[in-house]
């Protein structure tokens, strides 16, 4: 694995050396202005979390997201960034989730944006020279509307700040979920164009490795950077390499203390022409594939205590380790016969995949027009089918629309002015998602052949065992007994492989285990699902956030509903003890 060198605080390409750091004035917390005996550092409010409270493991999330640094002395590096004398307000945007924000207002007027990851952001070092080098490469290379990075140090020991940090221009732009929803549908088609034609530019550059970005100087075996652009032609580029992987699975749920590559996955071959790039990255890519498999052996083999799953109640379905190690026994059997055979789809790009509205920026006076793409951290390089989806602000409750027809428009004539109203909102937004993959599959077509192999049973035994340190070790087994044994000549590379027999082979009884653990961990699924419904909380990207006012009402609420599970899945002693001990909401 690629290493670090000492600390570079000087400009790279040009540079010195967010999720939401541009949210508008009205999202700010507070401002400080300065005045001469200003210290800043006596702001509490500035290092601890203060956006709400966690409802299960609250000492700890709140230790996580809490980062001590020195405030003037960033604010002296915000000043310094922008060419200015002083800094003379320092404003708070809320709490990220892996980061605190904060706008930066000089004494000439000039505005920054100052980023400090918290301690659950990433591997140190690693995770904002990746996202440095990221936003640098999207901006300057892909000429997309990135936030251009002023000034940016990895090595919080080494700095006078005392931490990580990143300053960055401010963009003149709103969050699109500010004004998404007071949009006519030519505007939000206009939206969906320009989102389109940023990943049309994440597609002419195809890396041949897999794992992040970094600056060379930021890596001790850095060697450059080859790519492909769009017509084919090999280039190379000295200022990035590719390094270890930033992604959050290799960061996550107590991956951080455990030992496995992190990548990058390198090519076992030169790549002097399109064709051997191409035959290198399918070798590539099955590297890529088993070393996630063996990231997940690591961790669950390793870890002292598994974590809680946030999908799936224990009791009715009892994991074990085990059951989690037999699965990825069979995905590392199976792996190599489900990957695309087209090679166009094994291709390594850049690429933007949390674009919900808080991350895409609009000019507040035209707001089709995107001025900023923000959240450039833990961004990885993997293979172009495993970005086929639907960019987040699309996404809506409802069913899933398939291919590039237009939905039906529902029949309205029974229902009342409520029903009526839901229906057509739910139909606009099916509609809007029709659009978005018309227009891929015209402009293209191979991120849209990307968006079909998202939809196949094939998709998905790839992406299940990317997280079976947390859950769906018995939904990938049972999908692949009564799914891909029954469709097994179809696989993608069941041809290439010479035609060879399903590799899998179930006893009756591991068939009838696998069976009463499917049913067992639907009804555990159904019940927290059924339960993030009725409370509105995620376990997975808040962690269980609530708002202050809703701590003790939440927290009584959840204290009944573990007692209704005893009630309905602890039918035995055993039972019992898994609700106990792996109900989520606990610490």
């Amino acid at each position: 694995m690629a290493t670090s060198l000492p600390l570079r605080c000087a400009p790279a390409s040009g540079l010195h050396t967010h999720e939401e750091p541009h949210m508008s004035a009205d999202r700010i917390l507070d401002a400080f202005p300065y005045n001469p005996t200003t210290d800043w550092n006596k702001n509490e409010e500035f290092f601890n979390f203060t956006r709400g409270r966690f409802v299960c493991n609250e000492a700890m999330e709140l230790a996580l997201r809490q980062v001590r640094f020195d405030m003037n002395e960033l604010a002296r590096v915000a000043a310094r960034a922008v060419g200015s004398q002083r800094c003379v307000t320092v404003e708070k945007y809320p709490d990220g989730t892996f980061n605190k924000a904060f706008l930066m207002t000089m004494e000439d007027g000039k505005e920054a944006v100052a980023k400090v990851p918290t301690r659950n952001a990433g591997q140190a070092h690693f995770t904002i020279a990746s996202e440095v080098a990221t936003m640098e490469f999207a901006r300057t290379v892909l000429k997309n509307p990135v936030p251009k990075v002023l000034e940016w140090s990895s090595r919080a020991e080494f700095n006078a700040v005392g931490a990580e940090y990143i300053i960055m221009e401010k963009v003149n732009g709103i969050p699109l979920d500010h004004v998404w929803a007071r949009l006519g549908m030519e505007q939000k088609l206009e939206i969906i164009k320009s989102i389109a034609r940023c990943q049309k530019n994440w597609m002419r550059a195809n890396f041949s490795q897999f794992g992040s970005l970094y600056f060379t100087q930021d890596l001790e075996n850095g060697d450059g950077v080859s790519y492909t652009d769009a017509q084919g032609s090999e280039l190379t580029d000295d200022r990035f390499s590719i390094g270890p992987s930033v992604g959050r699975h290799c960061f996550d749920d107590g991956r951080a203390e455990i030992s496995f590559d992190r990548g990058p996955c390198k090519h076992p071959f030169p790549t002097h022409s399109a064709n051997l790039l191409r035959y290198s990255l399918g070798r590539n890519v099955e590297e890529y594939v088993l070393a996630i498999g063996n990231r997940e052996v690591a961790c669950i083999a390793n870890m002292e205590r598994l974590p809680k799953s946030p999908l799936t109640l224990p009791g009715p379905y009892a994991r074990t380790r085990a059951k989690k190690l037999a699965a990825l026994q069979i995905n590392s059997q199976l792996a190599k016969y489900l990957l695309p055979t087209d090679p166009a789809l094994l291709s390594s790009n850049i690429w933007h995949s949390d674009l919900h509205g808080e991350n895409i920026l609009v000019n507040p006076d035209n707001p089709t027009e995107v001025v900023g793409i923000i959240d450039w951290q833990s961004i990885q390089l993997v293979p172009l089918y495993e970005n086929g989806t639907v960019p987040s602000f699309l996404h809506y409750d409802g069913p899933e629309v398939k291919g590039i027809e237009r939905p039906k428009c529902p029949d309205t004539s029974e229902m009342d002015s409520a029903a009526r109203a839901s229906a057509m909102t739910l139909w606009v937004q099916m509609l809007l998602v029709a659009c978005y993959r018309k227009l891929i599959s015209a402009r293209m077509p191979t991120l849209y052949r990307a968006l079909e192999f998202c939809d196949t049973t094939f998709y998905n035994l790839l992406l299940f065992p990317q997280n079976f340190l947390l859950d769906g070790e018995t939904t990938y087994q049972w999908t692949v007994g009564n799914k891909l044994e029954q469709c097994w000549p179809s696989v993608p590379r069941f041809e290439a492989y010479g035609s060879p027999a399903f590799p899998i082979k179930f006893s009756a009884e591991e068939r009838k285990q696998i069976e009463d653990d499917h049913e067992a961990a639907n009804k555990g699924q159904n019940y927290l699902s059924d339960l993030r419904d009725r409370t509105g909380l995620d376990l997975i990207s808040t962690k269980g956030l609530v708002c202050h006012s809703d701590y003790e009402y939440m927290k009584d609420i959840l204290r009944e509903e573990k007692e209704v599970a005893l009630r309905e899945f602890a039918t035995t002693e055993d039972e019992r003890k898994l609700v106990e001990e792996g109900w989520p909401f606990d610490d």
